[in-house]
């Protein structure tokens, strides 16, 4: 067919003008005109294929939106790409939309009130409208929202619309801390998760940037005040989404500087460039298994996280107080106990469990706080016992006081067991 159609090409040249083929050189036409036909085919087949590729990952985030709750502002443009799609990747599309439906009856709520309401009997109405399956469809939907805002609720903000990108927060530039404050509140409010200035992707760089070595020592302190500077109560909720990206040992003296010890705090960034230098010699091991065990003690109900920030940051700051002694390898014995009391404020010990005093209270205080001051008003959210009952608890010689945070504590048993609150989780009494 193509031959035939390469014949009747070449039969229409203009005979009077050119001189007849010869039979070689009418082969070497059909050939030429055959080989741009299949060209011309394939790149149709290829552009065909990268449009639906094109259509299909509109598509996919189209239902990404719906999935959300929201419909997307190009609606009606995919309802027409989706149609170029196969059949199943048009049922997911319908299948989103009608999700999208049934979860703007309750739009309007914040995330807590929809996971409320999305679980209460008033729920059935969506289930006798859309059928079960939307119903549990809608309740993963809710589910995934919560896992993400818990991870990084100012990304998922701007993806659900509540406002706008905000501009970029790095090592280098924190002008708009200010404006993130805000913002952070709005987040937090809506989906109802803990404080966080940094979306997570901040918080990896700027962690990368201060564990670099390459750094020098005085940007990364600098960086450090000029965010207490800029948010001098909510510097700590910054601090935290550093440790947690692993720069613990910045973000302790971070924390630090908020406490208004500043020296401590550049002795613990110098003593961890010096542990840096040194590399993994055998008395650091040990003076870090040493310090570990203490430590842990004094914690046993905090994250390991935590517990690693504060082990890190005492090293470092033994490290930096044994070199201006002369002997970086005495890590023992004042070295030790010094960078633990100048770190924490100092460690008391209660019914045989270590713990931190808070800033400006010595043993006697802690134990005068307890006994004496402390009331039922710390115990009004205790679960499975009396609020009376929790504070004799407390007060008696069972109980094990641990540290979870600056002030702040957790009460157990001797079986380990916690004192939780009426959500489950340990209750915290704060000094």
């Amino acid at each position: 067919m193509i031959a035939g159609n390469g014949e009747k090409f070449i039969e229409k040249f203009d005979k009077s003008k050119q001189p007849l083929l010869d039979e070689t050189e009418k082969l070497r036409k059909i050939a030429s005109f055959e080989a741009q036909m299949s060209d011309t085919r394939r790149d149709a087949n290829s552009a065909g294929i990268a449009l639906k590729k094109t259509y299909k990952l509109d598509v996919n985030e189209g239902i990404k939106v719906y999935k959300s709750g929201k419909r997307p502002d190009n609606e009606l443009i995919l309802d027409e790409q989706v149609k170029m799609l196969d059949e199943g990747k048009q049922r997911e599309y319908q299948r989103a939309k009608v999700v999208q439906s049934a979860m703007s009856r309750f739009s309007d709520f914040t995330l807590p009130e929809q996971e409320a309401y999305i679980n209460s009997a008033e729920a059935k109405e969506i289930s006798n409208i859309y059928g079960v399956e939307v119903l549990n469809e809608a309740k993963e939907v809710i589910a995934n929202k919560k896992r993400l805002a818990k991870t990084d609720h100012i990304s998922l903000a701007v993806q659900d619309g509540i406002f706008y990108q905000p501009k970029t927060i790095t090592f280098t530039d924190l002008s708009s801390l200010g404006e993130r404050s805000e913002l952070n509140a709005i987040a937090s409010g809506y989906y109802g998760t803990s404080s966080k200035f940094l979306t997570s992707t901040e918080a990896e760089e700027i962690s990368t940037v201060l564990n670099d070595i390459n750094t020098p020592m005085s940007s990364k302190l600098d960086f450090l005040e000029r965010v207490q500077a800029s948010i001098p109560s909510e510097a700590d909720t910054l601090y935290n989404q550093l440790l947690k990206k692993g720069a613990s040992v910045y973000a302790f003296a971070g924390s630090l500087i908020s406490e208004e010890k500043r020296d401590v705090a550049v002795g613990v960034l110098r003593g961890h460039e010096l542990l840096k230098t040194v590399g993994p010699q055998d008395y650091i091991k040990e003076s870090r298994r040493s310090l570990l065990s203490k430590i842990g003690n004094a914690m046993t109900k905090s994250s390991p996280q935590d517990v690693e920030a504060l082990v890190n940051s005492s090293l470092a700051y033994a490290v930096f107080l044994a070199e201006k002694k002369g002997d970086i390898t005495d890590l023992k014995g004042s070295n030790a106990r010094q960078a633990i009391n100048d770190l924490t404020n100092g460690m008391h010990q209660r019914n045989n469990q270590d713990l931190f005093l808070p800033n400006g209270v010595d043993s006697s205080d802690f134990d005068d706080w307890i006994e004496d001051r402390l009331s039922i008003e710390s115990f009004k959210d205790v679960q499975g016992m009396k609020p009376a009952e929790a504070l004799a608890f407390t007060q008696g010689n069972k109980a094990r006081i641990t540290s979870v945070g600056a002030g702040r504590y957790a009460i157990y048993d001797s079986m380990g067991r916690t004192l939780q609150d009426t959500s489950g989780k340990p209750l915290i009494i704060r000094y």
